[in-house]
């Protein structure tokens, strides 16, 4: 259905565009049972929602109706999209943890379960600490139970732990990314630096930032609507 909506998306002739909508619905109508496998009530809801615009667009044939189905349509593909690599992560999340470690000499695999361990143990040492933190500043402002020195003790080890983390980090950067089906931050660090490099030098730093903020707001157009041609 994503990628069936997402094609659909890219189509610029309205006049096909429109016929893979019907055949879009048709394939997942409000009436076909397997549309409700998904297990997923928003994107049952927004579907019939969507049909029903569509619809009452097929009747009109106005604008005003296209924009409102086409704002629905959209949604659905954002909602179907991050639904379904959600779905995808979960289920293949491991993936690449299995097929590295079980292919691999018995020294590499120890390594990664090695790194792997370290990496839990350093999350859980970074809450584990800032939480001592917290209560340690708490404690000296209200109750005054712990020893003195608890604060800076407490900021030490957060501290050594945010440390240890960050190195495991550049260590560990590829362990760390076989259990995700994303990328790894530091898989191209010196790209990323030689781009931003690039931008300083050519003078295109400016609104670098404002853009990427900008990325997620952008607005999607509403592509023109298919005029029928009355003979």
């Amino acid at each position: 259905m994503h990628f069936t909506l997402k094609s659909i998306l890219k189509i610029e002739d309205p006049e096909i565009r429109e016929e893979k909508i019907d055949e879009f619905f048709i394939n997942f109508s409000i009436l076909n049972p397997n549309l409700y496998k998904s297990g997923n009530r928003k994107i049952i809801e927004l579907i019939t929602n969507t049909e029903d615009t569509y619809e009452l667009f097929k009747k009109m044939r106005g604008n005003k109706e296209w924009e409102i189905f086409w704002n629905n349509f959209y949604s659905l593909h954002i909602l179907l999209e991050y639904d379904y690599w959600k779905n995808f992560n979960a289920l293949y999340s491991d993936y690449r943890w299995f097929q590295k470690t079980l292919t691999s000499n018995i020294f590499i695999r120890i390594w990664h379960e090695i790194i792997h361990f370290l990496f839990q143990a350093s999350q859980f040492s970074v809450i584990a600490s800032g939480l001592l933190v917290y209560f340690s500043i708490w404690d000296s402002l209200f109750i005054h139970n712990f020893p003195s020195g608890t604060i800076s003790s407490a900021l030490s080890i957060l501290l050594s732990s945010i440390l240890f983390y960050s190195l495991l980090m550049i260590i560990g950067a590829n362990t760390n990314g076989l259990k995700k089906q994303n990328e790894s931050f530091f898989k191209y660090p010196l790209l990323w630096v030689i781009n931003l490099s690039k931008r300083v030098t050519s003078g295109k730093l400016e609104n670098f930032w404002s853009n990427k903020f900008k990325k997620h707001k952008k607005i999607q157009e509403v592509p023109q609507m298919y005029i029928l041609h009355k003979d």
